[in-house]
């Protein structure tokens, strides 16, 4: 909120936001003439759309001869989940009765807990499978703590000469 504490009457001219930054959003003003004592609302929003640390300022231009322009710095941290995987792709050799095994890490390189909520697997070749290490991992859905991870697996056992893929995907609370 703006008061006028002086004697007459303060004009707003303008309130802005200093740089325009994404996670913050500035509402209209209620009033920009405030006779002496009154005072003038105005709601800012902070919306970050991933973390980290987000900071601007309100900038309040009026006919203040002493402070024309006065400002009130804004800082807000940004509390989210990040999905970082280790592995986009695995590449296998295709020697026939020869399996391998691809790792693929799932880490929150985030802020807040990670949610897991799903792993699909899709393929159309039997030579490719699937492992959640739910052993390990636990049922879906897994919850990641920051900095921490799961690992599951990919195994190719190739029986013939001919290229088969899979697509594996992920859905989390990222």
């Amino acid at each position: 909120s703006i008061t006028n504490a002086c004697e007459g009457t303060l004009e707003l001219t303008k309130v802005s936001l200093q740089d325009g930054e994404d996670a913050y959003s500035l509402g209209s003003i209620d009033r920009t003439s405030l006779s002496a004592g009154s005072m003038a609302q105005f709601i800012v929003t902070f919306d970050p759309y991933t973390m980290g640390v987000w900071a601007t300022a309100v900038r309040i231009a009026s006919s203040d001869p002493a402070t024309p322009v006065a400002g009130v710095d804004l800082y807000g941290e940004g509390v989210a989940p990040v999905l970082a995987v280790n592995a986009t792709s695995c590449v296998f050799s295709d020697y026939i009765g020869c399996a391998k095994e691809c790792s693929v890490f799932l880490s929150n390189a985030g802020n807040a807990d990670l949610w897991i909520e799903d792993l699909t697997f899709s393929t159309g070749s039997a030579e490719l499978s699937f492992d959640d290490n739910h052993g390990r991992n636990g049922e879906l859905p897994f919850a990641v703590s920051p900095g921490l991870g799961v690992e599951v697996f990919v195994r190719y056992d190739p029986v013939d000469e001919f290229a088969d893929t899979a697509q594996l995907t992920i859905d989390s609370s990222d």
